[in-house]
């Protein structure tokens, strides 16, 4: 049974979450604590936090998206970031308290996953590529933060999410870098 402390927060974050995405986007979510999610155009969509049983359609959802990163289409992934892909990588973030990692259902689908380490680090966001540019990340972008009260939030983004972490009200902290056929943008968000 999950502790008290644990769930007071969960039970927060879900009042907040609610009126954060309908206030925000117009689409009233209940998220977090596993109830039932709202029909929109006959689809079921819920946010809740990812949990272990998960970690294998988390990895195929981020493995499926990892040649966004890559300066040539046709490269391999670095072993440095594959191992980072790992069933066992994502189920040690899922287990660890130092992330916060929520998933977006369509129609009990994964679809989305956002994971924040510590309370400011964008560790990953994806959304599957066939529901990219349907807000799916600014959803889990306002639920995710609804619970945490950074100052300043960070990123590696890709090249290609750049224009999305804008959107959030991020902006370039550095030069935009690569490391073994790895290419990312430093980005910030100061509240």
């Amino acid at each position: 049974m999950p502790n008290t402390s644990s769930n007071n927060r969960l039970h927060r974050t879900n009042f907040r979450c609610h009126l954060l995405c309908k206030r925000r986007t117009k689409v009233a979510i209940k998220n977090l604590l596993g109830e039932p999610g709202v029909s929109i155009h006959g689809e079921i969509v819920n946010i809740r936090e990812a949990s272990i049983g998960d970690a294998i359609k988390i990895k195929n959802l981020v493995s499926s998206l990892s040649h966004f990163y890559l300066e040539d289409n046709g490269s391999l992934l670095p072993s440095w970031f594959s191992d980072t892909l790992a069933i066992s990588e994502f189920e040690n973030r899922l287990k660890s308290k130092d992330f916060t990692n929520l998933v977006y259902l369509l129609n009990e689908e994964i679809v989305g996953y956002i994971s924040i380490k510590g309370s400011n680090h964008i560790y990953h966001l994806f959304v599957a590529e066939h529901h990219q540019g349907k807000g799916i990340s600014k959803e889990l972008w306002n639920c995710a933060t609804s619970t945490l009260e950074a100052d300043v939030y960070t990123v590696r983004s890709s090249v290609f999410a750049v224009p999305v972490y804008k959107s959030f009200g991020f902006k370039a902290s550095g030069e935009m870098a690569s490391k073994d056929g790895i290419k990312f943008q430093p980005m910030e968000l100061v509240r």
